[in-house]
C-alpha cells in the first residue's frame, strides 16, 4: 500500500511541473513579437525620429545663435570699455601692411583682449595669441559658411568682422583699415554697424562695389551663418538679428552706404 501511495504521489508531482512547464512555455510564446510586429515597432521609431531630429537641430541652432548674440553683447561692451580707457575704438587692422604700427597682430580683437578676459593681448605679439578653442571671439556657426570665395579672405578669420567706415573714415581702404575710430563722432549708433558675423577682419571694401551681384564677394563680409540670417551689435551696444534678405538686399541698395548707417 505504501509503495503504491509513494507512486501516485511521484505521478501527480511530475504531471503537477509538466504543468507549470507547458504554462510557461505557452506563455513565452505568447510574449515573442511575430516579424510584422517588429517591423512596426521600427517603423514608429522612424517616424518618431523623423519628427523629433529636425526640432533638437532647430533647437541646437537656436542655442549658437543666442551664443553669438551673447558674445557680440560682450564685444560690444569692450569696445566702449577700451574707448573709456583710450577715447577712441581700436582700429581694425593696425598692420604695417596698411601704413599701420604693427607687423604681427594688430587686428581690432587684440585691442580689446584684456576687456573679455585676455590679458595677454598685446599689439605685435607672437604666434597669434587667439585660442582656437571656442572663446567669445570666434562665432560658434562660424564653421556653417558658405563656401565659394577665395582662401584668401577664408582662412583668417574667426567669425567676425569690424566696421571699416567708422568715423574718421579714411579715404581708401588701407587708410580705414589702420584708422582708431572716434565714436564721439558718430551719430547714429543706433544704425551703424559696429561688429558682424564675418570672414574677414574688416567689414566694407571699395573693391567689392564691383561685385555687386554677387553673392559670394559679399558674403566675404556679411556671413549668412544663423538660420539663414546674421547677427550684428551696433555702435550703441545693441545687437541685431538679420535675414539673409534684410542684410543683403540692403547692401545691393546702399553699397557702402550700409555700412555707414546711411
Amino acid at each position: 500500500m505504501k509503495t503504491y501511495i509513494e507512486k501516485k504521489s511521484f505521478n501527480v508531482y511530475i504531471q503537477s511541473d509538466i504543468s507549470k512547464l507547458a504554462y510557461v512555455v505557452k506563455r513565452s510564446r505568447k510574449s515573442n513579437f511575430t516579424l510584422i510586429e517588429l517591423l512596426v515597432v521600427i517603423a514608429i521609431i522612424a517616424i518618431l525620429a523623423g519628427l523629433l531630429l529636425p526640432a533638437l537641430k532647430r533647437a541646437r541652432d537656436q542655442a549658437k545663435t543666442i551664443t553669438c548674440t551673447s558674445q557680440l553683447k560682450q564685444i560690444g561692451l569692450a569696445f566702449h570699455a577700451y574707448y573709456g580707457d583710450f577715447n577712441r575704438f581700436p582700429a581694425p587692422v593696425d598692420d604695417t601692411n596698411y601704413g599701420g604700427n604693427y607687423t604681427n597682430h594688430g587686428n581690432w580683437h587684440i585691442g580689446l583682449g584684456p576687456y573679455v578676459g585676455f590679458n595677454h593681448f598685446v599689439y605685435g605679439m607672437l604666434p597669434n595669441p587667439l585660442p582656437k578653442l571656442p572663446n567669445v571671439f570666434t562665432c560658434p556657426s562660424a564653421n556653417l559658411d558658405i563656401p565659394g570665395i577665395s582662401a584668401s579672405q577664408n582662412n583668417s578669420i574667426f567669425g567676425y568682422g569690424m566696421n571699416g567706415f567708422l568715423p574718421p573714415e579714411g579715404s581708401n581702404n588701407d587708410q580705414r583699415n589702420i584708422s582708431y575710430p572716434q565714436p564721439q563722432r558718430i551719430s547714429n549708433g543706433s544704425v551703424m554697424i559696429l561688429v558682424s558675423d564675418a570672414r574677414f577682419w574688416v567689414l566694407g571694401s571699395d573693391n567689392d562695389l564691383l561685385f555687386l551681384g554677387n553673392p559670394g564677394r559679399f558674403y566675404k563680409y556679411d556671413r549668412i551663418r544663423h538660420t539663414k540670417g546674421l547677427n550684428q551689435v551696433y555702435c550703441d551696444g545693441h545687437v541685431e538679428y538679420k535675414t539673409e534678405t534684410q542684410s543683403y538686399s540692403s547692401y545691393l541698395m546702399k553699397g557702402n552706404n550700409y555700412w555707414r548707417g546711411l
